[in-house]
């Protein structure tokens, strides 16, 4: 993402040298996107998508581990009991693979 936003300022740059008015470029970075904030369902704008921008360094891929729980032969099972007990094993889960991924990262950082 943050690849585009430099794109973007460079163009702008470019623009107003070449003697694009600043109103006109304003009136580009008003317009709205076609996505939508889920937070509030509002549509972005341009100049929001260049103010909030993010640098993804990583993705953690979680995967669940099979058990008793595990929803083959229970495939209408939603009680309560096993509601409750699949997602207090997800946490369990994800704390557990949290702290592996956290520790591989500070070794990577430490350079060892």
């Amino acid at each position: 993402m943050s690849d585009f936003i430099g794109l973007v300022k460079s163009l702008i740059k470019l623009a107003e040298e070449n003697g694009a008015s600043e109103e006109a470029l304003r009136k580009i970075l008003k317009e709205e996107t076609k996505s939508v904030y889920l937070a509030t369902g509002k549509h972005w704008r341009f100049e929001d998508l260049l103010k909030g921008n993010v640098d993804v360094d990583f993705v953690v891929r979680l995967e669940r581990k099979n058990d008793s729980h595990t929803i083959s032969n229970k495939t209408f099972d939603f009680s309560k009991t096993t509601i409750q007990q699949l997602i207090q094993d997800g946490y369990q889960e994800t704390k557990e693979q949290m702290k592996e991924v956290l520790a591989r990262i500070r070794r990577e950082l430490s350079g060892t």
